[in-house]
C-alpha cells in the first residue's frame, strides 16, 4: 500500500450558468494566454445566495478573496478556476516581482484583447443516439467469459435481426451510414420512393451484403451498448464550498464508499452501478467500478448535461 495524493480539480472550474451561451450543453473547453479550463455550467450565484441565508452573510456586501489576496463581492463572480488552468503561473517570474504582479500583468493582457475566451470543445451526446460503440481493446481487457460476452453484444445481435427484418430500420442504417463513397443514400431513396423496391434481386443482394460487412465489424469489438463518452469532473460542490472557505473535504454528495467509487450523472440512473472505461484505454487499469448516486445538492447547483459525470476523488484513487 502506498499514500496518493489527488488533484481534486485537475484543470477544471465552475461557470455561471446565466453567462453560459444557449449552445453549450454543460461544459466548456476554454483557452487564453496560458489559460486551460474545462468550465461547467453551475448555478454559483445561486449557491452564494443561499449560503450566505444559512450563515446570516449580506449577499449584496459580502466579500471574499482569490489567491492572490484580492477582494471580490460574491455577487460579482461569474466564474470560478482552480491554480491547474491558470498555466502561466509557470512563468510567473517573467511576469512580475511577485504573484499578484504577475496576475496583473495577465489581466491587462487579457483585456487588451477584449476578454474573449476560445472554446475550444464543448460536451455533445453521441451520434449513435442512446448508444456508444466498443473496441476489441476493451472487450480484452474486461473479465469476461463467454457468457458475458453474449450479454454485452445482445444489443448489437438484435441490433442486425432488427436489419435483416424491418426494412425501414435499413433504410435509416443506410442514411446513417452513407457518405460521398458508397452507394447507401442511393438505395435509402429508391426505397423510399418504391417501397416495391425491396422486392428486386438487386436490393436483396446489397442488403445482405451490406449486412454481412455489419456484422465483420462487430466481430472486430465494434459493438455498441448503453453507454456514451462522459466528461469527468471532480467533486464540484467541494469547489464551491472551498470558494466560500468551507472545508471542501466535508463534501457529502459524493463519499468514501468501500470497493467501487461514488459518482453522479443524469446520463444513468440514481443508485446504478457502472463500468467506466477511459479513454484512450490501454490495460485493465483504466477501468473503474462507479456507483451512481444522486445528490440534492448537485442537482440544485450544477447544470450538467447527460454527457458530464462527476466522480469522487477525495479518499478514493480514481485518478
Amino acid at each position: 500500500e502506498s499514500q496518493v495524493k489527488n488533484t481534486l480539480w485537475d484543470g477544471m472550474g465552475l461557470v455561471e450558468n446565466s453567462i453560459s451561451p444557449d449552445y453549450i450543453n454543460g461544459m466548456v473547453l476554454l483557452r487564453n494566454h496560458f489559460f486551460k479550463m474545462c468550465g461547467f455550467r453551475t448555478n454559483i450565484q445561486q449557491f452564494f445566495k443561499d449560503w450566505c441565508e444559512t450563515n446570516k452573510k449580506d449577499y449584496n456586501t459580502y466579500v471574499i478573496y482569490d489567491m492572490f489576496g484580492l477582494p471580490h463581492q460574491l455577487k460579482d463572480i461569474k466564474v470560478i478556476t482552480t491554480n491547474n488552468a491558470i498555466k502561466w503561473l509557470k512563468f510567473k517570474e517573467l511576469m512580475g516581482e511577485n504573484d499578484l504582479e504577475a496576475y496583473q500583468y495577465w489581466c491587462n493582457r487579457i483585456n487588451m484583447d477584449g476578454s474573449i475566451f476560445g472554446i475550444v470543445k464543448t460536451d455533445h451526446e453521441s451520434k449513435l443516439g442512446s448508444v456508444q460503440q466498443m473496441s476489441y481493446q476493451m472487450l480484452n481487457t474486461l473479465p469476461c467469459n463467454k457468457d458475458d460476452i453474449v450479454e454485452i453484444s445482445k444489443t448489437s445481435v438484435d441490433y442486425v435481426e432488427l436489419l435483416k427484418q424491418d426494412n425501414d430500420a435499413f433504410e435509416k442504417f443506410l442514411r446513417k451510414n452513407s457518405n460521398e463513397i458508397n452507394h447507401y443514400e442511393m438505395l435509402a431513396d429508391l426505397y423510399k420512393h418504391n417501397k416495391n423496391f425491396v422486392n428486386s434481386k438487386w436490393f436483396r443482394f446489397e442488403k445482405r451484403k451490406i449486412i454481412n460487412s455489419y456484422v465483420y465489424k462487430l466481430r472486430t469489438g465494434k459493438i455498441t451498448i448503453n453507454a456514451d463518452n462522459l466528461t469527468v469532473c471532480g467533486n464540484p460542490y467541494a469547489l464551491l464550498l472551498y470558494s466560500v472557505g468551507e472545508d471542501w473535504s466535508k463534501d457529502t454528495t459524493l463519499n468514501y464508499e468501500k470497493g467501487v467509487i461514488q459518482c453522479y450523472t443524469k446520463r444513468f440512473e440514481d443508485g446504478e452501478y457502472l463500468c467506466a472505461i477511459r479513454n484512450p484505454h490501454n490495460s485493465p487499469n483504466n477501468i473503474c467500478y462507479l456507483h451512481n448516486i444522486y445528490s440534492e445538492e448537485i442537482v440544485k447547483y450544477f447544470t450538467f448535461s447527460n454527457n458530464i459525470i462527476a466522480i469522487n476523488c477525495i479518499q478514493s484513487d480514481i485518478q
